[in-house]
Protein backbone atom coordinates (compact mmCIF):
# COMPACT_ATOMS: atom_id res chain seq x y z
CA UNK A 1 0.00 0.00 0.00
CA UNK A 2 1.23 3.88 -0.36
CA UNK A 3 1.91 4.52 2.90
CA UNK A 4 3.85 7.44 1.84
CA UNK A 5 1.76 8.79 -0.98
CA UNK A 6 -0.73 8.81 1.93
CA UNK A 7 1.32 10.66 4.07
CA UNK A 8 1.92 12.78 1.46
CA UNK A 9 -1.13 13.38 -0.25
CA UNK A 10 -2.50 14.08 3.63
CA UNK A 11 0.52 16.78 4.12
CA UNK A 12 -0.70 18.50 0.64
CA UNK A 13 -4.24 18.78 1.32
CA UNK A 14 -3.35 20.09 4.82
CA UNK A 15 -0.95 22.66 3.30
CA UNK A 16 -3.65 23.46 0.77
CA UNK A 17 -6.68 23.39 2.93
CA UNK A 18 -4.54 26.09 5.59
CA UNK A 19 -3.78 27.97 2.73
CA UNK A 20 -7.66 28.69 1.34
CA UNK A 21 -8.61 29.36 5.04
CA UNK A 22 -5.20 31.96 5.36
CA UNK A 23 -6.29 33.68 1.93
CA UNK A 24 -10.02 33.74 3.01
CA UNK A 25 -8.53 34.75 6.53
CA UNK A 26 -6.60 37.54 4.42
CA UNK A 27 -3.26 36.33 6.02
CA UNK A 28 -1.61 35.26 2.84
CA UNK A 29 1.75 36.47 3.42
CA UNK A 30 1.43 38.94 0.74
CA UNK A 31 1.04 42.83 0.74
CA UNK A 32 -1.93 42.85 -1.83
CA UNK A 33 -5.09 44.12 -1.08
CA UNK A 34 -6.48 42.05 -4.08
CA UNK A 35 -6.47 38.39 -2.94
CA UNK A 36 -7.61 36.20 -5.12
CA UNK A 37 -9.99 33.27 -3.39
CA UNK A 38 -8.88 29.49 -3.81
CA UNK A 39 -11.32 27.00 -4.70
CA UNK A 40 -13.94 25.71 -1.92
CA UNK A 41 -13.21 21.91 -0.78
CA UNK A 42 -14.70 19.19 -2.27
CA UNK A 43 -18.65 19.20 -1.49
CA UNK A 44 -19.49 16.55 1.26
CA UNK A 45 -21.92 14.87 -0.49
CA UNK A 46 -19.48 13.28 -3.45
CA UNK A 47 -17.88 10.83 -0.93
CA UNK A 48 -18.54 8.24 -3.25
CA UNK A 49 -16.27 9.79 -5.68
CA UNK A 50 -13.47 9.44 -3.31
CA UNK A 51 -14.37 6.01 -2.19
CA UNK A 52 -14.46 4.86 -5.72
CA UNK A 53 -10.83 7.08 -6.13
CA UNK A 54 -9.60 4.91 -3.55
CA UNK A 55 -10.39 1.47 -4.19
CA UNK A 56 -8.94 2.23 -7.77
CA UNK A 57 -6.11 3.19 -6.52
CA UNK A 58 -5.47 0.28 -4.01
CA UNK A 59 -6.51 -1.37 -7.13
CA UNK A 60 -3.70 0.34 -9.48
CA UNK A 61 -1.06 -0.26 -6.38
CA UNK A 62 -2.11 -4.08 -6.68
CA UNK A 63 -1.67 -4.06 -10.63
CA UNK A 64 2.19 -2.44 -10.24
CA UNK A 65 3.08 -4.45 -7.19
CA UNK A 66 2.30 -7.78 -9.42
CA UNK A 67 3.62 -6.11 -12.28
CA UNK A 68 6.68 -5.96 -10.52
CA UNK A 69 6.61 -9.47 -8.98
CA UNK A 70 6.05 -11.12 -12.73
CA UNK A 71 9.01 -8.49 -13.95
CA UNK A 72 11.22 -10.55 -11.48
CA UNK A 73 9.44 -14.06 -12.18
CA UNK A 74 9.78 -13.75 -16.06
CA UNK A 75 13.32 -12.57 -15.92
CA UNK A 76 15.17 -15.51 -16.74
CA UNK A 77 12.82 -16.72 -19.54
CA UNK A 78 11.70 -13.66 -21.15
CA UNK A 79 13.98 -10.41 -19.90
CA UNK A 80 12.75 -8.07 -22.49
CA UNK A 81 9.04 -8.86 -21.42
CA UNK A 82 10.52 -8.60 -17.72
CA UNK A 83 11.61 -5.42 -17.93
CA UNK A 84 9.02 -3.83 -19.42
CA UNK A 85 6.78 -5.56 -16.73
CA UNK A 86 9.25 -3.73 -14.34
CA UNK A 87 8.73 0.05 -15.54
CA UNK A 88 4.74 -0.38 -16.13
CA UNK A 89 4.72 -1.79 -12.26
CA UNK A 90 7.03 0.74 -11.11
CA UNK A 91 4.80 3.70 -13.10
CA UNK A 92 1.50 2.76 -11.56
CA UNK A 93 3.07 2.34 -8.26
CA UNK A 94 4.62 5.51 -7.71
CA UNK A 95 3.19 7.58 -9.64
CA UNK A 96 -0.47 6.61 -11.01
CA UNK A 97 -1.83 5.19 -8.11
CA UNK A 98 -0.74 8.21 -5.59
CA UNK A 99 -2.26 10.75 -7.99
CA UNK A 100 -5.02 8.81 -7.98
CA UNK A 101 -4.69 8.05 -4.05
CA UNK A 102 -4.75 11.91 -3.80
CA UNK A 103 -8.00 12.78 -5.44
CA UNK A 104 -9.63 10.53 -3.20
CA UNK A 105 -8.84 12.62 -0.54
CA UNK A 106 -9.60 15.58 -2.00
CA UNK A 107 -13.63 14.02 -2.19
CA UNK A 108 -14.04 12.42 0.83
CA UNK A 109 -12.58 12.75 5.13
CA UNK A 110 -9.86 11.18 5.77
CA UNK A 111 -12.09 9.23 8.10
CA UNK A 112 -13.79 7.23 5.65
CA UNK A 113 -11.40 7.02 2.90
CA UNK A 114 -8.31 5.97 4.96
CA UNK A 115 -9.75 2.48 5.61
CA UNK A 116 -10.10 1.40 1.99
CA UNK A 117 -6.44 1.27 1.83
CA UNK A 118 -6.40 -1.94 3.67
CA UNK A 119 -8.07 -3.40 0.13
CA UNK A 120 -4.83 -3.62 -1.44
CA UNK A 121 -3.97 -6.84 0.43
CA UNK A 122 -7.15 -7.97 0.12
CA UNK A 123 -6.64 -7.49 -4.18
CA UNK A 124 -2.95 -9.07 -3.74
CA UNK A 125 -4.41 -11.82 -2.25
CA UNK A 126 -7.18 -12.45 -4.75
CA UNK A 127 -5.05 -11.63 -7.40
CA UNK A 128 -2.04 -13.32 -6.67
CA UNK A 129 -3.09 -17.31 -7.73
CA UNK A 130 -4.20 -16.19 -11.22
CA UNK A 131 -1.29 -13.48 -12.32
CA UNK A 132 1.64 -15.17 -10.26
CA UNK A 133 0.65 -18.72 -9.73
CA UNK A 134 0.55 -18.55 -6.05
CA UNK A 135 -1.59 -19.96 -3.69
CA UNK A 136 -4.12 -18.70 -1.65
CA UNK A 137 -4.37 -20.42 1.82
CA UNK A 138 -7.09 -20.77 3.84
CA UNK A 139 -5.65 -18.78 6.94
CA UNK A 140 -4.55 -15.71 3.94
CA UNK A 141 -8.34 -15.61 2.95
CA UNK A 142 -9.70 -15.83 6.59
CA UNK A 143 -7.31 -12.51 6.84
CA UNK A 144 -8.58 -11.19 3.54
CA UNK A 145 -11.95 -11.38 5.06
CA UNK A 146 -10.95 -9.85 8.37
CA UNK A 147 -9.49 -6.43 6.36
CA UNK A 148 -12.94 -6.04 4.35
CA UNK A 149 -15.04 -6.39 7.32
CA UNK A 150 -12.52 -3.74 8.98
CA UNK A 151 -12.70 -1.62 6.45
CA UNK A 152 -16.26 -1.59 5.45
CA UNK A 153 -17.09 -1.29 9.37
CA UNK A 154 -15.00 1.83 9.35
CA UNK A 155 -16.34 2.97 6.30
CA UNK A 156 -19.63 3.12 7.45
CA UNK A 157 -19.07 4.65 10.78
CA UNK A 158 -16.40 6.96 9.11
CA UNK A 159 -16.78 10.82 8.93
Amino acid sequence: RHVGSSAAANLLGLWLHAGCLATRAGISGHHSKASVPLPAMASPNLWYVGVFFEILSTMSGTVGKQLIRLSVLSKEKRPQTAKGFFIIGMIVNTILGPLIDMAAYSFAAQSLIAPFGGLDVVWNAMLAPFVLGEVLTRGRALGCLLVVIGTVTAGVFGN
